[in-house]
């Protein structure tokens, strides 16, 4: 029996992580669906976008920031230019906060700034910021 999730069960899974605006579940709900779901299936239905309202509790959380790294290195990087242009933006803001976390020692933020650069020459092929 085939046990992967559809584009619509991800979609949906992704909708109730959206709903309850909390960015740990939302992680978590990424994490389970991304065991059962088709990597093509889970980037076209949870594309970085969706982090986008979460940005600033995530990046301020040591272990969700770390999640966050790997749910957006998991995930396809472009796939048309108006996901290129979102991806583009939902980087510099990543950096943006980066640059302001007090938690973080200028060392962190350092390797953390290059390694939204690194994302956005992928994407873009330039770097925001």
């Amino acid at each position: 029996a085939n046990t992967a999730l559809e584009a619509a069960d991800v979609a949906a899974i992704r909708d109730l992580a959206a709903c309850s605006n909390d960015a740990s579940f939302a992680l978590r709900a990424f994490e389970a669906t991304s065991a059962s779901a088709d990597h093509d299936v889970l980037s076209s239905q949870w594309h970085w976008s969706a982090w986008t309202p979460y940005l600033r509790t995530i990046l301020q959380d040591k272990k969700l920031d770390s999640k966050l790294m790997r749910v957006i290195t998991s995930t396809a990087l472009s796939q048309s230019t108006e996901i290129t242009q979102s991806s583009f933006s939902f980087l510099t803001t990543m950096a943006r906060q980066y640059l302001s976390s007090p938690h973080l020692t200028d060392r962190q933020k350092l390797r953390r700034l290059e390694w939204c650069a690194t994302r956005q020459r992928q994407v873009s092929g330039v770097v925001s910021f």
